[in-house]
């Protein structure tokens, strides 16, 4: 919005001064949009502030459309009490699925193809097994471990990247597995906690059944 605020300013100049050029683009007939990416990290503070700027509108119609982008710590982080405003005020959410394995070789292809490749195809089929297992379809590991595996094949002097150099790249990134088997441990101690229970239960159980009929 080309606003560079004068020294510390208190919030509500701020603000104030935004609404105002917000009034002028809508008079034009443009609409604004604000999008907040890695709003995961945003603090209280942070997100309060976003609610206020979502008061800002006419009799007809808000000012300003507000997009936030994160990871599934958002959700627990605006499902908090002191957040209730917030989620109230939120007309739409969607929450992106991990891709399946044809969605990730055609996500990969094409942004191969944007960054002008003549074929987008790099990976052999082995290769793209292996990192679909490894990624577990999520994109943002998907990127970390393409970026890697393309720096290797680099240093390689080779233009196909294989089944071979995705293993090393796997191996070189073991928090691609991390998210698993934590997963894994916490639903192992869950039943092993249920198992001892019941068998805490049953034996208690037969303990008075024994009792009972001496």
């Amino acid at each position: 919005l080309g606003y560079e605020p004068e020294g510390e300013e208190k919030q509500f100049d701020i603000i104030e001064h935004i609404y105002h050029q917000l009034i002028d683009y809508h008079r034009k007939g443009k609409k604004v949009v604000l999008v907040v990416d890695e709003s995961q990290v945003l603090s209280d503070e942070g997100i309060e502030t976003i609610r206020l700027l979502t008061n800002l509108e006419t009799e007809k119609s808000k000012l300003l459309q507000i997009v936030l982008f994160g990871q599934p710590e958002l959700d627990e982080h605006l499902s908090a009490p002191q957040l209730r405003q917030v989620q109230q005020r939120i007309n739409f959410s969607y929450y992106l699925e991990p891709l399946s394995a044809q969605e990730m070789e055609h996500y990969i292809s094409k942004r191969l193809l944007k960054a002008g490749h003549p074929t987008g195809s790099i990976f052999t089929r082995d290769a793209l097994k292996l990192l679909y297992k490894a990624s577990r379809g999520v994109p943002r590991v998907i990127h970390t471990l393409t970026y890697k595996a393309m720096l290797i094949v680099w240093e390689d002097g080779k233009h196909r990247i294989d089944r071979k150099i995705m293993n090393e790249t796997i191996n070189l990134s073991e928090f691609a597995f991390a998210d698993t088997s934590q997963d894994t441990l916490k639903k192992w101690l869950f039943m092993t906690t249920i198992g001892l229970t019941l068998c805490v239960i049953l034996y208690m159980a037969y303990s008075l059944w024994s009792d009972f009929y001496r």
